[in-house]
């Protein structure tokens, strides 16, 4: 998706996507979304399953510098990191609603390679957050909790903020982050320590 219609061609459908669906959004949705007709978009794109493998890349790569982001720093407790990188992943929803909601819904719908990728870097970034929790675990800030789980279960809460978070509401994503990781670190957190807040910037 190299021509100056490109970018136009995949704001239209990441819009559809999230508001229809993939499955129900046809090319020519597409089309009249952008003034074409159906057969003029291949001039522009190869498939709709490319469109859909853009948008997912796009926000693909902000969740990824997200967790690298939160790992590379060792001199920082991990209570630190994991409330950053929950207020992150909380910022990259709230600032990318509709591609964030086909990333996080519309991935099934990929085939093959596509899928196979997909699959890959959601373990990876999984795998991030596990890293980060086994840190805080054998550190002793966090309890023994097993770190698998607890990634899971902080990626469900999180990922689901694009169903109902609204940016005119009474609370920011900045906020919305403080409340989350006060939850979710006080309950993993060793009675005994107190995870220190990360101040804003």
């Amino acid at each position: 998706m190299t021509s100056p219609k490109s970018g136009e061609i995949l704001a239209a459908a990441m819009e559809l996507f999230s508001r229809k669906g993939y499955a129900a959004t046809s090319m020519r949705d597409i089309a009249d979304a952008v003034g074409l007709q159906p057969g003029s978009l291949y001039a522009h794109i190869r498939s709709k399953e490319d469109l859909l493998v853009g948008i997912i890349e796009q926000v693909r790569e902000a969740f990824l510098q997200n967790g690298e982001s939160a790992l590379a720093d060792t001199s920082e407790p991990a209570a630190d990191r994991l409330r950053r990188f929950i207020a992150s992943h909380l910022q990259i929803i709230a600032d990318n609603r509709a591609s964030a909601e086909v990333f996080l819904h519309e991935w099934k719908s990929l085939e093959g390679e596509h899928l196979d990728e997909v699959r890959a870097n959601r373990d990876r970034y999984e795998g991030m957050l596990v890293s980060l929790l086994q840190e805080g675990v054998n550190s002793g800030e966090f309890r023994n909790v097993d770190p698998h789980l607890t990634a899971v279960a902080v990626l469900s809460v999180v990922n689901w903020a694009y169903t109902w978070y609204r940016p005119d509401g009474p609370l920011s994503a900045s906020d919305l982050g403080d409340h989350f990781t006060d939850l979710m670190i006080s309950g993993i957190a060793q009675p005994n320590r107190s995870a220190r807040r990360v101040s804003r910037r």
